[in-house]
């Protein structure tokens, strides 16, 4: 990639997937003991927990010790401007709350690096694996997928096959229409509860695919690169045209509110992963469902709030 020196890209994977092995065993440390809890929504859900607030602020000032001029957008905290370096530090501290409060240890914490928008390098860690041991995955541009020290890669059929596992959440099917050819070759599926975790899977060829109805940019930033170097592809839905293309930048999005300004924070879309070939079978299947009611409350919050605010997101 034009202006983005080798040398720098390896130095910032090796600090990632150290701070991914770190953000882990502070996660261990705590699993399955008390926490201080929070809920961000009224209906007590999306939970918020002392220890995702910890692993982010262990993040967020190991960042800032090492690379002063780079950005940092995570779950949990503030994010800081944009410094002139192009770089971007994505961070979401525990991918899978509620797994992790119920004592499942189905979660991950993810560290995703843009470089003017791009994915270049991700790591992420998890406490349970294929490989029968907890550790990161981790890829950066050009250098290949890995599960600790060992090369991945997506599975290689074209089709999905119906024996194997495929990760699509229970929501999907009430948002988008499933084509005949699409539903015949679902595989098995699953739902896990943690974006990050399933895309390890994806990427190691655990799961032959996985879609996600509207993730945040935390969710996805370091497993879209993974994903890609284990051979895989990821696509997005553009919620104007309808269409699906590959996501080969995060654009910062405006908020709803009528003075927002765009921000990666503000990012969203559909997403599916897998190989080229699945990938696009998957998308092909796919199409959003008519909803008249829900596009006229739409454009009345829109009109409402005025021109600055964003779309429905999961679109």
């Amino acid at each position: 990639m034009q202006g983005l020196e080798q040398s720098l890209l390896e130095e910032i994977d090796a600090f990632a997937r150290r701070l991914a092995a770190e953000a882990g065993e502070i996660l261990l440390e705590r699993f399955g003991k008390p926490l201080d809890v929070q809920f961000k929504e009224k209906d007590r859900t999306a939970p918020v927990t002392d220890v995702d607030k910890r692993v982010e602020q262990h993040l967020r000032a190991a960042i800032k010790q090492r690379f002063l001029d780079h950005q940092i957008v995570g779950e949990e905290g503030e994010d800081t401007p944009p410094q002139g370096s192009g770089f971007a530090w994505v961070l979401d501290p525990l991918d899978g709350t509620t797994n992790y409060l119920n004592g499942l240890p189905v979660f991950g914490s993810s560290i995703g690096v843009l470089y003017e928008g791009r994915p270049v390098v991700g790591s992420i860690y998890v406490p349970t694996s294929s490989f029968q041991e907890a550790g990161v995955y981790h890829g950066r541009l050009g250098g290949g997928a890995f599960f600790e020290e060992r090369p991945i890669r997506v599975e290689s059929t074209d089709v999905p096959q119906r024996s194997r596992l495929s990760g699509m959440p229970a929501h999907f099917a009430f948002v988008f229409n499933l084509a005949l050819p699409l539903r015949q070759h679902l595989g098995e599926v699953r739902s896990l509860g943690s974006i990050s975790y399933e895309i390890g899977l994806v990427a190691s060829g655990v799961f032959q695919y996985a879609v996600f109805g509207g993730p945040k940019i935390w969710d996805i930033a370091a497993g879209v690169i993974i994903v890609r170097e284990a051979g895989g592809e990821a696509l997005t839905r553009r919620w104007r045209k309808g269409d699906w293309r590959p996501l080969d930048a995060f654009e910062p999005m405006a908020g709803r509110g009528r003075n927002s300004q765009p921000a990666l924070r503000n990012w969203g879309a559909s997403l599916v992963i897998g190989n080229p070939a699945i990938a696009r079978f998957v998308a092909a299947g796919a199409r959003r469902r008519w909803r008249p009611l829900r596009r006229i409350m739409a454009m009345a919050r829109r009109w409402l709030v005025g021109p600055g605010s964003a779309p429905s997101r999961g679109a």
